[in-house]
């Protein structure tokens, strides 16, 4: 016969276990991610660092050619949109994003901006 002492222990593990596991997956994008984007003849590899609270996106986006920006979006399934709130040679430059997470550490969608629009690919690093 198991003591109430240690059932409640074991109860205590496996609610833990649950919170940690659902937290993990409901949280897939937090982390570092290299994209390689692509805007007509260009083509840009920057490094992107996502923070995500349930829906909401957050985080960093950093490349030679815009430097470091702040971005924010959601993620709804398995929809990832986020816009990067950049300054490109003094000028006030959006770029957006809009692609579909698989589920298994890629992400794959279009771009835009001023400059035109295209499309990009993203792993975990």
């Amino acid at each position: 016969m198991i003591s109430r002492t240690t059932a409640a222990i074991i109860l205590a593990v496996m609610f833990t276990a649950t919170t940690v596991a659902t937290q993990t997956r409901s949280t897939p994008l937090t982390g570092t991610w290299s994209f390689t984007v692509k805007t007509g003849d260009m083509t840009g590899m920057p490094t992107v660092t996502f923070t995500q609270r349930d829906e909401a996106l957050s985080g960093r986006y950093s490349s030679p050619l815009i430097g470091e920006a702040e971005l924010k979006g959601t993620v709804k399934g398995t929809a990832v949109k986020f816009t990067v709130f950049a300054t490109y040679q003094g000028k006030r430059e959006d770029l957006t994003f809009s692609g579909e997470y698989d589920g298994s550490g890629a992400i794959k969608g279009s771009q835009s901006n001023s400059w035109g629009s295209g499309s990009f690919t993203a792993t975990r690093k």
